[in-house]
């Protein structure tokens, strides 16, 4: 019951703040997200009945269907274009920007090595509701808009390395290079090969039941919603990364979409109307939850010591 009511509260956050971005079209309705959240953290008679922050339950719940509807919104054919600037951005631009600011932070904070390497991989990820959030409301080029899109979709692999190589580096005192390079290789490289296979078995046997007269449209689209889920605990169970396999199938997805609307126009309408829906609902939970976590670390690292250093 109390993560019913959890839900309920940040769903209604989300809907009020989406009507109150209506009245002012310029600024991001992300914004509001985030400022809802933190009004319920701050307000305790909303805050007592959402729980504390399970990451488990955001990333198989919320992030991976999220990215999963990201990745069929973009064209396959563009990241084949484009794979080489990808793999530069996501990959290469990523790892020396990380390595740069970690030579740079421990001299302007007293902290270690490991330490500004684990802060700088957690601020490497960004997704692509990270950055409509950001230039929502304002003219971007598009041609760079295209291109940050295509590489926030697979940055996160190479953020998850770094944060486990920032993790090791820390609890052993060493860095072994070679070893963090081989995991990347294999996290990213698995996760695809994963999102891949799964989303093509499933994409087979869509189709096989599209043309079959046991084919029921509200059973297709369910297994759909689910699908992401699905890829994303068995990709995570191999010890591969499960952003990477939702991606991937994401991308396979939306090519099976563009070969299959004129076979079944009324599933597709559903399916398309339904993705759009909830990829609308679940961008404004991230930083309507974003909110509530930013209020609760900042008032149990300032106002709760505080307190306690004044009694």
């Amino acid at each position: 019951m109390s993560m019913f009511i959890a839900l309920f509260v940040v769903l209604v956050a989300v809907a009020v703040s989406e009507l109150i971005a209506r009245l002012l079209p310029r600024i991001s309705s992300t914004y509001f997200n985030l400022l809802f959240g933190i009004i319920l953290a701050a307000w305790p008679m909303t805050s007592r009945y959402i729980p504390e922050f399970d990451n488990e339950f955001f990333m198989i719940v919320i992030l991976a269907p999220l990215l999963f509807f990201e990745g069929q919104r973009t064209q396959i054919l563009q990241v084949q274009q484009r794979l080489k600037q990808i793999i530069g951005t996501a990959g290469i631009l990523a790892i020396i920007s990380a390595v740069v600011i970690t030579m740079i932070l421990p001299n302007l904070f007293n902290m270690t090595f490991p330490l500004a390497l684990i802060m700088v991989a957690i601020s490497t990820p960004t997704d692509a509701t990270a950055l409509e959030s950001v230039i929502g409301g304002r003219a971007f080029p598009r041609s760079s808009h295209e291109q940050l899109t295509l590489e926030s979709l697979f940055n996160d692999a190479t953020g998850l390395v770094l944060l486990q190589a920032g993790i090791i580096w820390w609890q052993t005192g060493h860095f072994n290079f070679l070893q963090n390079a081989g995991t990347l290789l294999y996290a990213a490289g698995g996760g695809a090969l994963i999102g891949f296979m799964i989303a093509l078995l499933f994409m087979v046997i869509r189709q096989w039941l599209l043309r079959t007269s046991i084919n029921a449209i509200y059973a297709q689209n369910l297994v759909y919603l689910l699908t992401p889920i699905i890829i994303y605990i068995l990709a995570e169970a191999i010890g591969v990364s499960g952003i990477i396999a939702v991606v991937i199938a994401g991308l396979v997805n939306n090519s099976e979409a563009n070969r299959s609307r004129f076979s079944s126009p009324r599933q597709m309408h559903l399916g398309l109307n339904l993705v759009n829906f909830l990829t609308s609902i679940l961008n404004g939970m991230v930083f309507v939850i974003l909110g509530l976590n930013l209020e609760r670390i900042f008032t149990s690292q300032y106002f709760i010591p505080l307190f306690v250093k004044l009694s």
